[in-house]
């Protein structure tokens, strides 16, 4: 028994060490191709645009509270006759992915802005109809080694982000690299500690028992010891 004591004192430090020690976090970075001629905000008689598919950011672990850097990448055409260097971009968050029909100027019901200067998109090229609204915000905020982003904190209610190409018509937008895409970085919402640690731990502290009374079994009185470990 005084053999266990010391051995179950020896492993005692690192179960403490790991109960008090605060979980390791990390960044994770996905990115999304986005299409150029998808969009959230209004149209009008642009048969051509797509409508915005919106991630999902409860499936990738980012909850409320959680600070996002979303960046643009790439670039895009915004017209027949312009270069492949577009590289506007706007960000809108939303309590559910649905998006309405595109005569409508708020067309996602559950937008929900978060303080920043929202970026004014501009009246449709057809019927000079406005699209703006005050909750969707410039990704293109800040540049850092020549890519442009913007770091937020998650707002309340948020569950999905819009993403898209600012522009009054989208019918002739293009991609003819295919490289207009989004940056997420993000640290996933912190999980229980996982507790494989801790089942290493206890199937050691079982094992050292076992051996322990394995060992006091191959003791025979006035014999002494006749195992070996």
């Amino acid at each position: 028994m005084r053999q266990l004591r010391r051995l179950l004192l020896a492993t005692l430090p690192f179960v403490v060490l790991y109960l008090v020690s605060p979980p390791v976090t990390r960044a994770d970075t996905i990115i999304v191709s986005i299409p150029s001629n998808a969009t959230f905000i209004r149209t009008n008689a642009d048969p051509a645009a797509l409508n915005a598919v919106p991630i999902n950011l409860t499936a990738l672990g980012i909850s409320a509270g959680s600070t996002i850097t979303i960046a643009q990448l790439g670039d895009y055409q915004f017209c027949n006759t312009c270069g492949d260097n577009a590289r506007l971009m706007i960000g809108l968050f939303s309590s559910s992915n649905v998006l309405l029909s595109s005569d409508l100027l708020n067309r996602v019901p559950g937008a929900i802005g978060i303080g920043l200067r929202a970026f004014i998109t501009p009246l449709t090229l057809v019927g000079n109809l406005p699209t703006d609204i005050p909750q969707d915000f410039a990704v293109n905020y800040d540049v850092n080694d020549g890519v442009f982003s913007v770091t937020v904190l998650v707002p309340q209610g948020a569950q999905f982000l819009f993403i898209a190409a600012p522009d009054s018509f989208y019918g002739d937008n293009s991609d003819p690299d295919n490289d207009y895409a989004v940056r997420l970085t993000f640290t996933p919402t912190a999980a229980v500690p996982e507790p494989a640690t801790m089942v290493l731990l206890g199937t050691g502290l079982v094992g050292v028992v076992a051996k322990v009374r394995a060992r006091r079994r191959n003791v025979t009185p006035g014999l002494g010891y006749l195992g070996r470990l």
